[in-house]
């Protein structure tokens, strides 16, 4: 009778582990997938605002829908290199929010 106990606690106690390693392996995928979407983001802005800054400093003396097209041109063609696909209307977005906080950390320098 105490071996059955002991298998079957033995049994229980290797069912846990299993469960619990699948939870824990779920967990770390799913926190790796957040992280690396989150640096992925990171960088996705890193070059929109790269790109913003230097449709300002070379095509400066342009006006602002043609400084645009240029700042999309770099920035699709940077993006494009590292194989990151962004949607027109993101990609808009987020130059738009990049503008929108240079001129406020700039203002009438920009």
């Amino acid at each position: 009778m105490e071996g059955l106990i002991f298998d079957l606690l033995t049994e229980i106690v290797k069912l846990t582990a299993i469960v619990l390693a699948g939870f824990t392996i779920t967990a770390t995928k799913n926190w790796l997938k957040s992280r690396f979407e989150e640096q992925e983001i990171k960088t996705i802005y890193a070059i929109v605002e790269d790109g913003v800054l230097f449709a300002q400093q070379v095509y400066g003396h342009l006006d602002g829908p043609e400084r645009y097209n240029e700042a999309i041109k770099r920035i699709e063609s940077i993006l494009n290199e590292r194989g990151i696909e962004v949607s027109k209307d993101q990609l808009d977005t987020m130059i738009e929010a990049t503008v929108k906080a240079l001129k406020s950390e700039y203002g009438d320098l920009w």
